[in-house]
């Protein structure tokens, strides 16, 4: 996945915002990128299985840093995770 957001022309803001421009965009384009790749593991149990996923996220000037209601503009960030999950199907019981 592959997000780009940029600054806000000063009509836009006047006419969607009442006139607050927002200081988030002010260095410029606001990038995401995410690389995701999920295994999913079937058991032996009917309906319940396990998945694994490595997810890749890296973040350029994201202004998400908030300290004393201050937006740091200009914040880049990667991170990897590695998540694990348990489900359970329920079946559906009908009468």
């Amino acid at each position: 996945s592959h997000t780009k957001r940029g600054l806000n022309t000063r009509d836009m803001v006047a006419d969607n915002y009442k006139d607050t421009q927002s200081t988030r965009f002010s260095l410029g384009a606001e990038k995401r990128m995410i690389y995701s790749a999920a295994l999913e593991v079937p058991t032996k149990l009917e309906n319940l299985f396990f998945t694994v996923n490595l997810n890749y996220i890296k973040f350029n000037n994201a202004g998400i840093e908030m300290i004393d209601d201050y937006i740091y503009e200009g914040v880049n960030s990667k991170k990897i995770s590695l998540d694990f999950g348990i489900f359970y199907n329920f079946p559906k019981i009908l009468k």
